[in-house]
């Protein structure tokens, strides 16, 4: 089946990962996936392989002073796709993306469309504009799927009764060896003092640094000799690094900045074990990593997230926004190492439940069902 998939920025390593594993996993099945997104800068091509999948992006970086303009003609290079590779069947990611292309095309042409969730839809509405145009965007799909049974629920309100009741989850996977590496290849990879337990995320408030930062100068006073290290792209400016400063923590935490996937991998084999305190997310596929890698992990319990970490045996979850309880469980890893190692074992093999050929016949089953089901 000749499937598309869209709608990547494939410079974002999010939607990397997602699609060209996800693409590679079709073709393998006999698929004929074709990764499509927006053309967002000059000199990005307009069409490439990677890692065997083929893309094709869409819009003019010209046009972007003029949206409406710049939609119209993805719009118009939509519907030539369709007609030239002929796509039967449309599987649109919902990222934050400007996605009105893609849903005038989808309508408009009647066309075979499963959707997937992949953000927090607290945050999406956000983006989108409202509840009225996630209604409108959804109404265009014969399925509708979320990354986590967590936003499956929360959308439901949003779906007509037909599609709620069939609406269903796939969960993104972890590993596959494809789409991670955004970062510039000569970025500088740091030599971490030991041991150290590593974050990997953007630095955005929603990620919970802060929190997680006061809760490291608290478990500091029980073990002294500990370093934190902070993996992912600035999205505040800098504003951190003062932060650190007023906390007394300079020395003791190392922010990497973006690193190439073989760095981030270096990190997490040589870490003392994981954190993530962010005070959202749908289904981060960070900790599938960490688990896939063989570490145990400290977690805040929010969003789709016990979906894959259970609490107490392959890690330990605690609330957003809870400094002490997060430091209390910084401190019980560190000091317990039979406890760690048996939280390690724990996540490896919970992480073999996640993988993408699995998400991959799922959504498969989906495709043929969408293209059988009347528009």
């Amino acid at each position: 089946m000749k499937v598309a998939l869209a709608w990547f920025d494939l410079s974002d390593p999010t939607d990397r990962a997602v699609a060209l594993n996800l693409g590679r996993e079709l073709a393998r099945l006999g698929h004929q996936p074709l990764l499509i997104g927006p053309r967002r800068r000059p000199g990005q091509l307009s069409a490439e392989t990677v890692d065997g999948v083929r893309i094709r992006r869409v819009g003019s970086p010209g046009l972007r002073a003029f949206p409406w303009l710049n939609d119209a003609w993805a719009f118009i290079q939509l519907r030539l796709l369709h007609a030239s590779e002929g796509i039967e069947v449309w599987h649109c990611h919902l990222f934050a993306r400007r996605h009105r292309p893609l849903a005038w095309a989808v309508r408009s042409g009647g066309w075979p469309c499963v959707m997937t969730l992949h953000l927090v839809l607290k945050d999406y509405l956000s983006f989108l504009g409202g509840e009225s145009a996630l209604r409108e965007l959804l109404a265009c799909a014969r399925h509708v799927t979320a990354v986590s049974e967590a936003t499956r629920k929360e959308m439901l309100s949003f779906l007509t009764e037909k599609l709620a009741q069939e609406s269903s989850v796939v969960h993104n996977a972890a590993g596959g060896g494809a789409g991670y590496d955004t970062a510039a290849p000569g970025a500088a990879f740091p030599a971490l003092p030991k041991p150290y337990i590593l974050c990997v995320a953007r630095l955005a408030p929603y990620k919970g640094l802060d929190v997680l930062l006061m809760a490291f100068a608290q478990a500091l006073e029980s073990v002294p000799g500990l370093h934190l290290a902070v993996c992912g792209r600035d999205q505040m400016q800098g504003g951190l690094d003062g932060f650190i400063r007023d906390l007394g923590l300079a020395g003791k935490v190392t922010l990497t900045g973006e690193l190439p996937r073989s760095g981030v991998e270096a990190l997490l084999r040589d870490c003392l074990f994981f954190v993530l305190s962010s005070r959202r997310e749908n289904f981060p596929l960070v900790l599938l990593e960490a688990m896939g890698a063989g570490k145990t992990m400290v977690a805040t319990e929010v969003g789709g997230v016990p979906e894959m970490v259970r609490h107490g045996t392959d890690g330990i979850l605690v609330p957003p926004n809870d400094v002490r309880s997060l430091g209390q469980a910084i401190v019980e890893l560190t000091r317990n190492a039979e406890r760690r190692r048996e939280l390690e074992r724990a996540a490896l093999e919970r992480s073999r439940d996640f993988g993408w050929p699995r998400a991959a016949a799922a959504y498969a089953e989906l495709y043929a069902a969408a293209v059988q089901k009347p528009a």
